[in-house]
């Protein structure tokens, strides 16, 4: 989800199929993942002869609705790239998207055993709402309805869920149609999101943010900077992740004693300004607060922003 960030600001608490469909249809999708380079095989283009790119329809299997193991295959893959050849990059449309009927394949496509076009007596508009009715299709899979819940429930709730909440989590995605209002309302009426003991472990980005925020804001561009540099460090750096699959968010990932290190260095540099963080000391358990209060006063708020209740959320 980090490709098209305005379009699922603006879909993401409705229908998990517009929301696939707004970023189908976003420049930024259509460009990253090369979808407005996919056309039909043999399609002349100036003096040369284009064909499929299967990279945006690979990751809508895997990242986006079925995900890995979702009973999908590398036909699935080629044939749901077919149904898309035509969507691509509108420069003159006011949302970016255009549909392209010639550079659409027109013949029969089968996807997880649903049939797609192939009729010659359809209208050139066919083209694309065989895209739209494959997305919607593949929204309504259980594999993905059981991903929505895992995600989500990983998210919010811990790096290993229950499997009961995410199965209920599932349940309520597939009877409400993909509702993600209703999801989100079942996640927070359970007894898992507030049983204290499940607990996540901030990613660097989660902790700088955190960290500003307890601050109040970045006070210059030089600690903008000094922040770019320090998630760049930890192994986080802003917009760096090479791969469609965005970062890891898992303990396992980020907890780390060279790691810490950074944090605690990171948190005694914000505290060089003396900011007046006090206030979190409420939220930190005891023994941290008794340890915090036994060093100098200059140093209690950068150890309050290190602290280990700190890290975690």
């Amino acid at each position: 989800g980090h490709y098209a960030v305005h379009a699922i600001r603006a879909h993401a608490l409705g229908r998990f199929d517009a929301l696939l469909l707004a970023s189908a249809r976003h420049p930024a999708m259509l460009a990253y993942l090369d979808q407005a380079q996919s056309v039909a095989e043999g399609t002349l283009q100036g003096e040369r002869r284009r064909g499929l790119n299967e990279n945006y329809a690979r990751e809508l299997m895997e990242l986006h609705t079925l995900g890995v193991g979702g009973g999908y295959t590398q036909t699935d893959v080629r044939e749901l790239a077919r149904v898309l050849t035509g969507w691509t990059v509108g420069r003159e449309q006011a949302d970016g998207f255009r549909f392209a009927p010639r550079l659409h394949d027109s013949g029969m496509k089968t996807v997880l055993g649903q049939r797609f076009g192939g009729d010659a007596r359809a209208g050139r508009s066919e083209g694309e709402s065989e895209g739209v009715a494959a997305i919607r299709m593949l929204s309504q899979q259980p594999a993905t309805a059981r991903r929505v819940a895992l995600r989500l429930a990983q998210w919010f709730v811990a790096d290993e869920p229950p499997p009961a909440l995410i199965e209920q989590l599932a349940r309520q995605f597939q009877s409400s149609g993909g509702d993600t209002r209703a999801v989100l309302r079942t996640l927070v009426q359970s007894d898992a999101f507030w049983d204290p003991a499940n607990t996540l472990f901030k990613t660097p980005v989660d902790f700088a943010c955190s960290a500003l925020a307890a601050a109040g804001g970045p006070q210059n561009e030089r600690e903008l900077r000094q922040t770019l540099a320090s998630l760049q460090t930890a192994g986080q750096g802003v917009l760096r992740w090479p791969t469609p699959d965005g970062y890891k968010t898992s303990r396992a990932t980020w907890l780390a004693p060279e790691a810490l290190t950074r944090r605690a260095d990171y948190a005694l540099l914000l505290a060089r300004r003396a900011p007046e963080v006090g206030y979190l000391a409420r939220f930190a358990q005891p023994a941290t607060r008794a340890r915090i209060e036994a060093h100098p006063v200059a140093l209690r708020a950068g150890l309050l922003l290190a602290s280990p209740d700190f890290m975690a959320k």
